[in-house]
């Protein structure tokens, strides 16, 4: 039984759609630091999307971001490593 779904139905993401959320996520550590925080934590465990790309038995995907751990860790590395040369606070994901 899936109790958190919100009533939408997943999908694999294309390509575009990943590049699109990296982007996001650098918008959304912009907008952390306007705000006046000192740093944004990456929520990587529990099922959450940094998670589903990590675990081998949720990541189904036959591209550069699937198979091997370091495939499957090429998400969280663009996170981490993303151009984020604008921002001079911390960024710390956490499993």
């Amino acid at each position: 039984m899936q109790v958190w779904h919100m009533g939408r139905q997943s999908h694999s993401l294309e390509t575009k759609e990943i590049t699109a959320i990296v982007e996001d996520y650098q918008k959304s550590d912009v907008l952390a630091k306007k705000a006046g925080f000192d740093g944004v934590e990456l929520h990587g465990a529990n099922g959450y999307l940094i998670d589903q790309f990590l675990e081998s038995f949720t990541s189904k995907r036959a591209d550069k971001y699937g198979g091997s751990l370091e495939n499957r860790a090429r998400f969280l590395l663009e996170l981490v490593r993303g151009d984020f040369s604008f921002v001079s606070h911390r960024r710390s994901p956490t499993f």
